[in-house]
Parts: structure tokens; sequence; C-alpha cells
């Protein structure tokens, strides 16, 4: 019984780290020739840093406030831009109509991505 014990207190810190553990990081992008749909799934204590930096690309508007927020809603920016994101904390969608959009807004939602994956990989 004592061994049981003792193996079940060994075993608990190892479970225990290993469930919250958030090294699940997935970064995808799909762009075809009517949308560019970037998703990622990421360490949930960057998504501070993330939405920041989406507010600094997107200046002057601004999407994130509380940085606590789930946001899941049709976006306008004042140049036109259209988009749709979905967020919560360690999760991002954002999906670009390109028939909606100019080819400028597609290279800055593009440029977005690429920006967004740096800071989830903590490549910044």
């Amino acid at each position: 019984m004592k061994s049981w014990i003792k193996n079940v207190c060994l075993c608990f810190p190892l479970i225990a780290v290993a469930c919250s553990s958030s090294g699940d990081l997935k970064v995808a992008v799909k762009d075809s020739d009517d949308e560019y749909r970037f998703t990622a799934h990421y360490d949930k204590s960057r998504t501070v840093a993330t939405q920041q930096m989406i507010n600094r690309a997107i200046k002057p508007n601004r999407i994130f406030v509380d940085h606590e927020d789930d946001i899941d809603k049709e976006i306008k920016l004042v140049d036109g831009t259209t988009f749709h994101l979905d967020s919560s904390p360690g999760d991002l969608e954002i999906v670009f109509d390109k028939s909606a959009n100019t080819a400028h807004s597609y290279e800055m939602i593009r440029k977005l991505g690429e920006s967004i994956k740096k800071v989830v990989t903590n490549e910044e």
C-alpha cells in the first residue's frame, strides 16, 4: 500500500505538468484563390503579446482592449479592409475574403499572419 501511495505521489506532479503543458503549437495558413485563412493554437502565455502586436499592426484601429477578450466578429478597418477574427487565449483565426478586399489589403493581412506566427512561436 505504501508503495502504491509513493508511486501516485511521484507520478502526480508529472501528470500535472503534462496536462498543463502548453507546448501544443499549431500554425496553419490556407491561401486559395478566394480566401486567406490563418489559424494558430499556441501557448496561452503568448496571448497578450499576440494581441498587442495585432493592435500595433492595424493602427489606428484597435481590436483588443481587454487582453482577456474572446472575440468572434467581422472586423472592418478604417482603410476598408474586412476580415473575420475569432480569438481567445491561445487560439486565433483570421478569415480574409479576397473578393471583398483589395490586393493591398490581402498583402497587409498576409504580412500580419507572418508576424503573428513569429510572436506565437516566440521568434519575435
